[in-house]
C-alpha cells in the first residue's frame, strides 16, 4: 500500500477513494469486532493505512462509526490484553485524528444554522455566550501558566518528560481557547489541532502556542 500511495496516479481522489474503499474491506468495517490481540493489531493498521487519503472529499465516516459503535464498547477488553492500555490509547488517538474527516461538526451546522442565531433562539445564544466567556478566562489563565513554565524550564534542567506533557497541556488549553472564539464566528467555524500530536506551521492552535 505505501509503494501505491506514492504512484502519480494515486494522487487523484477516485484512486484515493478507491485505496480507502480496500482498507476498509480489509478492516472488515461490516464484521463484529473481536477483541483478540491479532485483530487489535491489524485493524489499527488499517487505519493508519486509510488516515493520509482521507480529506474533504474522501470521508472518514466508515472508520470514525465503527470505532465509536463496536470498537470502544471493548476497551475494557482490550485493556486486558498484553499492552492492552497502550493499545486503548492508540485507539482513542485514531478516532481523534479521523473525526476532522468525518465533518461531523460542518454536517450539524449545516443542517441547522440558525439553531443559535434565530431571533426566537437569542436568549439560548446568550446563554451559550455567557458560559463561554466564562470558560475563556479560566482557559487563558491555564495558557498563560503553562507558557511562563515552559519558557521557565528553558532556564533551568527539567525533565524532558515533563516538558513535553506541559506542551500538550498548553496545545490543549489552546485547542479549548480557538473552539470558544469560532463559536462565537457567524457561522460558527471549527479549527482544531491534535493536543498529542507534535506541532505544526500550518496549524492554527499550534501556531498559538
Amino acid at each position: 500500500m505505501p509503494l501505491l500511495s506514492n504512484l502519480k496516479i494515486a494522487k487523484t481522489i477516485s484512486v484515493k477513494q478507491t485505496l480507502v474503499n480496500l482498507i476498509a474491506e480489509q478492516a472488515e468495517l461490516d464484521d463484529e469486532f473481536l477483541p483478540s490481540p491479532d485483530n487489535v493489531a491489524g485493524f489499527l493498521q488499517c487505519v493508519r493505512l486509510a488516515l493520509p487519503y482521507f480529506s474533504a472529499y474522501i470521508g472518514s465516516t466508515p472508520f470514525a462509526n465503527y470505532i465509536c459503535l463496536l470498537v470502544i464498547t471493548k476497551l475494557k477488553e482490550i485493556e486486558e490484553l498484553e499492552g492492552g492500555a497502550e493499545l486503548s490509547l492508540d485507539i482513542i488517538k485514531l478516532l481523534a485524528e479521523l473525526s476532522p474527516f468525518s465533518l461531523r461538526m460542518n454536517k450539524i451546522k449545516n443542517h441547522c444554522p440558525e439553531f443559535l442565531t434565530a431571533a426566537d433562539n437569542a436568549q439560548r445564544f446568550r446563554d451559550l455566550k455567557a458560559r463561554l466567556q466564562f470558560l475563556a478566562r479560566g482557559v487563558q489563565s491555564g495558557i498563560k501558566t503553562f507558557r511562563e513554565s515552559l519558557v521557565s524550564n528553558k532556564s533551568k534542567e527539567t525533565k524532558a518528560e515533563e516538558t513535553k506533557m506541559k506542551a500538550i497541556a498548553l496545545r490543549t488549553m489552546n485547542n479549548i481557547n480557538t473552539l470558544i472564539k469560532d463559536l462565537f464566528r457567524t457561522p460558527p467555524t471549527f479549527k482544531t489541532c491534535h493536543s498529542f500530536m507534535e506541532t505544526s506551521d500550518n496549524c492554527q492552535c499550534c501556531s498559538q502556542t
